[in-house]
């Protein structure tokens, strides 16, 4: 692997398209998960006043990332180097918490 004058390592062609698919992944599944939650709550809940209810709830979740992303990036940009990439610890079990939360969500009780 190449340095540059600064001493920071160059990525890989492989390692970046990984990185981007898992962010483009990531936002597409946010996007459909907001959209999902939006119909649910305005036509299947039956709960009165959902549309400001579930818009609450979208707006109070995107402050939360925007507190919580900055810690993350710097907990992994932090970290160091593994056999398996920077990134890949981080996220073993992402699939199955996605797919868990998915599932809660739109269960009736």
């Amino acid at each position: 692997m190449k340095k540059n004058t600064k001493g920071s390592e160059y990525i890989g062609l492989k390692e970046c398209f990984g990185t981007t698919t898992l962010s483009f992944t990531h936002a597409l599944t946010g996007v459909l998960m907001s959209s999902m939650l939006m119909v649910y709550m305005t036509e299947y809940s039956g709960i009165s006043n959902a549309a400001l209810l579930a818009s609450v709830l979208l707006m109070t979740a995107r402050i939360i990332d925007a507190v919580n992303d900055p810690i993350q990036g710097f907990i992994i940009d932090s970290s160091k180097r593994t056999k398996v990439g920077k990134y890949k610890p981080f996220f073993p079990d992402k699939h199955y918490h996605g797919s868990h939360r998915c599932n809660r969500t739109f269960c009736d009780p």
